[in-house]
This record gives structure tokens, sequence and C-alpha cells, in this order.
């Protein structure tokens, strides 16, 4: 009887072990610290707009950003002069129909501001040679879009991706959906896509090459 009880109170005392291995807090360690942090960057690049039956546009646009932290960032402006690509349904229009040019509403250029969330900071190993830092954005942002005969407001929203090429070089693709708030029906929400060179630096270290 006493060799029965000996044997349950060290399986008891086994088993008490066992949980507290099993149930203790694991502190969980990056595999390694983000690489390329900064406070701020520049970018330049260009926007396509895909939507439209009587034209599509391209723009060139410059951009300024700052980071608030790890997780938050704002662009203070962004600037875009818009390029007209017309479709042949509106060449065959004015052509063979006599419409007006100025009828058609014709992007001029963009001017916006909003905001950034980055929860994600990846590397991406390219044909298992090359390793690629980046960052992934959700976008938020308001402006005012200039077309042929009215200014719009619009809001936008949508994701961005900035590839750390070298040192503080990088590529940033976007893609956001862009809605214009009007009554205009001839006027129809916009899918934008954009690529553009980043130059990123903190305020706190000298410049690299």
């Amino acid at each position: 009887m006493k060799s029965i009880l000996t044997l349950i109170f060290c399986l008891f005392s086994f088993s008490g072990v066992q949980a507290a291995d099993v149930y203790e807090p694991i502190e969980l360690k990056a595999v390694s610290n983000p690489q390329y942090m900064y406070d701020r960057e520049v970018s330049v690049g260009f926007d396509y707009y895909p939507v439209g039956a009587f034209n599509k546009h391209v723009s060139l646009f410059g951009s300024y950003m700052e980071y608030f932290n790890d997780y938050y960032s704002a662009f203070f402006v962004k600037f875009g002069k818009a390029f007209e690509l017309e479709s042949t349904l509106k060449t065959a229009l004015i052509e063979s129909y006599g419409a007006k040019q100025d009828t058609f509403l014709v992007m001029n250029y963009y001017a916006k501001a909003g905001a950034s969330y980055i929860p994600f900071y990846t590397k991406n190993i390219i044909f298992n040679n090359y390793l690629i830092h980046s960052r992934t954005f959700f976008n938020l942002n308001a402006g005012i879009v200039d077309y042929t005969y009215k200014q719009i407001p619009t809001v936008s929203f949508g994701f961005a991706q900035n590839y750390y090429l070298k040192n503080q070089h990088g590529l940033k693709f976007d893609f956001e959906y862009m809605m214009h708030l009007t009554e205009d029906r001839y006027l129809l929400n916009q899918f934008v896509v954009s690529l553009g060179y980043v130059f990123s630096w903190s305020s706190d270290a000298e410049l690299e090459d």
C-alpha cells in the first residue's frame, strides 16, 4: 500500500512539473531587427488611371512623407500633373459627330494629403539569391482633383509596398481606390496604380550613397 501511494505521489509531482513547463510563458524574439527604418522620405513617380470610356490618364507625381513612429506615418503633400490618353470612342465622337473637346472631363492635376498605418516589415528572397527588405502601408487620404472645368474633392484608400533596394533608395508600389465627392454621373470613381522611386533618411543620421 505504501508503495502504491508513493507511486501516485511521484506521478502527480511529475505531471505538475510538466504542466509548469508547458504553460510557462515564452518570450518571443524577432529573428533580427528591421534594418531600414527612417524618419522621412521623398518620392517621384507616375500614376495610371485605367477607368474611363472617353479617356484614361497618367500623371507624374512628387510627395513628401514623415514617420511618427515605426507603425504610423503621414504624407503632408502629394502633387501630380496629369496627362490625358484619349480613347478611340472620344476621337470618333469629336471627328464624326461634332462633339466639342471641352465637353469631356480631362484631369489636369491633383493635390492630396493623408496618413498611413504600417503593420508589416518583411524580408523577401528573390530567386533564392537576393534579399530585399520591404514595408507594407495601408493608406487613407483626401484631396482635390482639377478637371477641365471644375475642381472636385476626393477621398482615397488603398495599400502600398515599399521595397528597399540599397541603403536609402527604394521603389514603392501603390494601389488605391479614389472616390469623387460629386453627383456628376459622368465622373467615375477611379482605381489608381502608382510606381515611384523613394529616397529615405533620418534627421539624426548622415545621408548615405
